[in-house]
């Protein structure tokens, strides 16, 4: 083989490796970017602009953040008895009130399963977590 044809086959992987040096020693500034970014609309217009003044109406608006949390249930004797949804029932509103659950908790819903003849044998309830 020619020296010519070695430096081809030789110049990819250096590329590459050079590539991803770069990539190792630069890329943990990547996560340190929201740091020193602004991605607030608010902050380019002046304080006097209408987007302005809503923008700050909004945040007025937000009481707290919450997540949803979806609690499951499965029986595996065949359809949901009136026990069982009782019971989930029960566990469901004993969530309302305690520290980190926001208002109330949704009723237990019979949950359709996504595998035939499985049908009635799931149930859900649903509340809202506060997040930090």
């Amino acid at each position: 083989m020619s020296a010519r044809r070695w430096t081809r086959w030789l110049l990819l992987p250096v590329l590459v490796l050079v590539w991803l040096g770069v990539g190792g020693v630069t890329g943990p500034f990547a996560g340190r970017l929201s740091e020193v970014a602004t991605n607030d609309s608010a902050a380019f217009l002046p304080s006097s602009a209408e987007s302005t003044r809503a923008a700050e109406e909004q945040q007025a608006l937000v009481q707290e953040s919450t997540v949803p949390v979806i609690v499951l249930w499965e029986s595996t004797d065949g359809p949901i008895t009136a026990e069982q949804r009782a019971a989930a029932e029960q566990a469901v509103t004993s969530l309302d009130g305690k520290p980190g659950v926001a208002g109330r908790a949704s009723p237990v819903l019979p949950s359709q399963a996504a595998l035939p003849g499985r049908r009635g044998t799931a149930g859900r309830g649903q509340c809202a977590a506060r997040s930090r």
